[in-house]
């Protein structure tokens, strides 16, 4: 009677382990799962210095742009990390240097972290040159990329809210590791706001 006995035990022990290595398999699919079918409840605080949320959220479409080193930047650029995206004119006035400053700082501010957020400067004058040397040694490590003329068209139109013209709004927007337009920052935006989101975010979610 010993031996069924023991066999049992080692029967379910067995069992247990399959499904505890099943579980650990699961969460980071059923976290994101619910997280995303919950994102419309959730709000990244009451105050207005938070980012507002884009409702569903938009995937961005295919676009190819050039970076100031000639190297194209593609949609896949925005896959695997959390994207802060500005759009406005290289020649880069107060409020331009304000949100690129609010961009660096969330994102310096996260510490250890901070791989995981990435900052993305889309410019809206294709025929100036490049943003001056001294405001991009400023922002080291932030990328700039210039579309076509018919490519920013095309690429400026996912941004606009209840048909709002992006152009002069001098807003900053959060890209998911997905590709997915899912938030915004307003020209006052306070920046201590936008590094709480970034923390949550990345606490909560298992892609980026």
């Amino acid at each position: 009677m010993q031996e069924p006995t023991t066999g049992n035990k080692v029967l379910r022990r067995q069992r247990l382990k399959l499904l505890l290595i099943f579980f650990l398999f699961a969460l980071p699919l059923l976290t994101a799962v619910v997280w995303h079918a919950n994102l419309d409840r959730w709000r990244p605080g009451t105050t207005t210095n938070h980012g507002e949320l884009i409702v569903p959220v938009r995937p961005l479409a295919p676009f190819d742009m050039l970076g100031l080193d000639g190297t194209h930047i593609a949609q896949d650029f925005l896959h695997g990390k959390w994207t802060l995206l500005y759009i406005g004119a290289a020649a880069c006035d107060a409020a331009c240097r304000g949100n690129l400053y609010k961009m660096r700082q969330a994102r310096f501010a996260l510490n250890e972290k901070m791989d995981r957020v990435q900052r993305l400067w889309v410019l809206t004058d294709a025929a100036q040159t490049r943003p001056s040397a001294a405001l991009l040694n400023d922002y080291p490590g932030m990328v700039v990329a210039r579309p076509g003329t018919g490519g920013l068209e095309h690429f400026m139109t996912q941004f606009k809210q209840a048909g709002e013209p992006v152009n002069g709004q001098d807003r900053i927007y959060l890209v998911d590791p997905l590709g997915n337009l899912m938030m915004q920052y307003q020209a006052d935006a306070n920046p201590s706001g936008m590094l709480k989101d970034l923390q949550r975010l990345l606490l909560t979610s298992w892609v980026g």
